[in-house]
């Protein structure tokens, strides 16, 4: 593994260079912008870790260098300093944020965490498409939305959160803010109203006013991103309904960010989405097909781009678990269960027979698929 150190402290970067002395990471080390961009010419890094500030180019300004130009190179920042503005614009060319002084050990752990769950992709060319993705796709017309929203002085968080939770790339966006080191101060935030609550409207402005640079998707069939997240809607919606009260909200969640691998494969590969679009099956296994197209599925996908981001366990597991049904019939009826058996209604597809054996809801299914209809 290769990683990248840029601190304009000295003597950061030797303490630093002590507690990695027995990983046995091949590690280079600068003290600016200008000469890390040096270094990454002639260094394939794996990782970049750099700090927010430092005199000349800033960590921000580097990690944009190094995303345009090595993008699958995972970027990482440090930062001691709460700043809204900055943490926001980093929010979108770096994957994960640490409050400096930093536990050594705790980012060597995430540096090997994200490692491991990367290499498990099939081969170099996704990596550098997946690493490279400095957002979510998003349809333009709800950030519009939302802008319009937030300019009007009458509005309620409830308002903002209700139209943030329509749009799954926000979603994922802002919880990855409020999930940074920026902002947390307790548990990790998994519902829109306690995110926007943290970040504030005015950070969430910011958030939206950049991810227009950055999420314009013009690309594909007309109507297919629209038609991805109105099943996400619809499969969070009803699985918050089967849920456990307790995982209400995790299944909401974890409906919304489901199929968020479908909508990433077509800019992988655009010259494959036509043939992908006539051979699917909507909601269904459709994992094969994607391999043979894209070399990759949609679930390695998701999977992948929600641990790089730091999403919590249980939220991947139920999206991981959505095509594993030995799996999901050994567990108990929670968001993961719920998940799947939100997305077969919503797809009119036939649930497993041992799934309905297993938690006796044969008389069930109906209701939710009036439910579905509402």
């Amino acid at each position: 593994m290769k990683v990248l150190f840029v601190d304009d402290d000295e003597f950061v970067l030797n303490g630093i260079k002590r507690a990695l002395f027995k990983m046995g990471w091949q590690t280079k080390f600068a003290t600016s912008g200008e000469r890390a961009l040096v270094i990454l010419s002639e260094f394939s890094a794996d990782f970049i870790v750099s700090d927010a500030r430092m005199p000349g180019m800033n960590g921000v300004e580097l990690l944009k260098q190094a995303s345009a130009t090595y993008p699958s190179t995972v970027r990482i920042i440090l930062s001691g300093h709460a700043d809204s503005d900055m943490s926001t614009q980093a929010s979108y060319v770096a994957h994960q944020w640490f409050n400096k002084p930093c536990d050594t050990e705790v980012l060597c752990t995430e540096l090997q965490r994200i490692y491991d769950v990367k290499c498990k992709l099939p081969y170099e060319k996704l990596q550098h498409s997946l690493s490279g993705l400095r957002s979510l796709p998003s349809v333009p017309r709800t950030f519009l939305k939302i802008k319009s929203l937030l300019g009007d002085d009458s509005v309620t968080m409830k308002d903002v959160s209700k139209l943030i939770g329509e749009d799954a790339s926000l979603v994922a966006k802002i919880l990855q803010v409020a999930n940074s080191s920026f902002f947390v101060t307790g548990a990790k935030v998994t519902k829109i109203d306690d995110a926007i609550i943290r970040l504030g409207v005015d950070v969430v402005c910011n958030i939206v006013a950049v991810a227009e640079i950055y999420a314009n998707v013009d690309d594909g069939p007309a109507g297919y991103f629209e038609e991805i997240l109105d099943r996400a809607l619809k499969t969070a919606r009803l699985a918050s309904l089967i849920a456990d009260k307790s995982e209400q909200d995790v299944a909401m969640l974890a409906g919304i960010l489901h199929n968020l691998g479908e909508l990433v494969l077509c800019q992988i590969a655009p010259q494959n989405t036509e043939k992908y679009l006539q051979e699917r099956v909507l909601g269904a296994d459709n994992l094969t097909l994607e391999k043979q197209l894209f070399g990759v599925d949609s679930i390695q996908i998701t999977s992948f781009l929600l641990h790089l981001w730091h999403f919590p366990y249980s939220l991947i597991e139920c999206i991981t678990l959505q095509h594993d049904v030995n799996k999901l019939v050994t567990m108990d009826l929670g968001s993961a269960v719920s998940v799947y058996l939100a997305r077969m209604t919503i797809n009119k597809l036939e649930i497993a027979p041992e799934i309905i054996d297993k938690f006796d809801i044969s008389e069930q299914i109906d209701k939710w698929r009036d439910m579905e209809g509402d």
